[in-house]
């Protein structure tokens, strides 16, 4: 074991951890999910990423191990994390959890929701970038993990009757306003 330091703070350093994460992340686009989590995990020896942790949890959802994955995955750093954690509370059967992250989920990005339900369609086009409008962003994140939710259609259907229901739409509209 490594110790823990906070070498990620200093500029020399973040291309190791660049290269891990991007070594792990091609690892997960080959479904190679066992080695994905070790590379993550070598990663956390050095330094606390926070992000790690919720690739973690992505890596054990996929694997089909759900209480695993729920452990892991509690790093609420984007917005679309909200629609995975929502989706694990949902698998465990913890409704009243899932309806929470997914009501904050649908608050922060509509558009993913409407991309899941199958309302609104992802760009054909694939974009690269942090500062994507949240349109475009929701289709990366909807290209990059439709898999995941695939399968789930209770979930789809907790998401519909969420964007269905009245004070919903009416919170949504008050928002909308208050942005403009």
């Amino acid at each position: 074991k490594h110790q823990l330091t906070n070498l990620y703070t200093y500029l020399e350093f973040r291309p190791f951890f660049r290269s891990l994460t991007n070594k792990a992340l091609t690892l997960i686009k080959l479904k190679r999910f066992h080695e994905a989590i070790e590379t993550y995990k070598l990663c956390l020896e050095y330094d606390y990423r926070a992000g790690s942790y919720n690739m973690i949890g992505i890596c054990y959802l996929n694997l089909g191990e759900i209480e695993e994955a729920g452990k892991w995955y509690n790093e609420l750093l984007w917005d679309e994390a909200f629609y995975v954690k929502a989706l694990i509370k949902f698998v465990l059967d913890q409704k009243e959890d899932s309806f929470r992250y997914l009501l904050t989920g649908v608050i922060k990005t509509p558009h993913i929701a409407n991309m899941l339900i199958g309302t609104e369609k992802p760009e054909k086009t694939r974009y690269v970038g942090v500062a994507l409008p949240n349109r475009l962003e929701a289709s990366e994140f909807y290209h990059a993990n439709k898999h995941i939710f695939k399968k789930y259609s209770g979930f789809r259907n907790l998401i519909r009757s969420i964007l269905e229901d009245d004070a919903i739409v009416e919170l949504m509209s008050i928002l909308a306003e208050s942005k403009r």
